[in-house]
């Protein structure tokens, strides 16, 4: 679990926001997506929703791996 909380923090002591709505977007879409799978429904507006979502967790994971690797401000090299 500590694992987990790690991977969503933005430093030491911080949760990052984007982070957390990332994963948050995440079961919303698959929650919502299972409902609507077992329940043998469909919703109009299913795919705008699939592509916000999708979207929203696309870019916060690039903006991670810029943050993470390709902006290391103040380090040595």
């Amino acid at each position: 679990m500590n694992r987990l909380l790690n991977m969503l923090k933005k430093d030491k002591d911080t949760l990052s926001i984007g982070r957390l709505c990332a994963v948050l977007a995440f079961v919303l879409f698959a929650v919502v997506s299972l409902y609507l799978a077992i329940t043998v429904k469909t919703w109009g507006n299913y795919e705008a929703f699939a592509l916000s979502c999708i979207g929203f967790m696309a870019a916060q994971l690039g903006n991670k791996a810029i943050e993470t690797r390709l902006l290391k401000i103040g380090s040595d090299k």
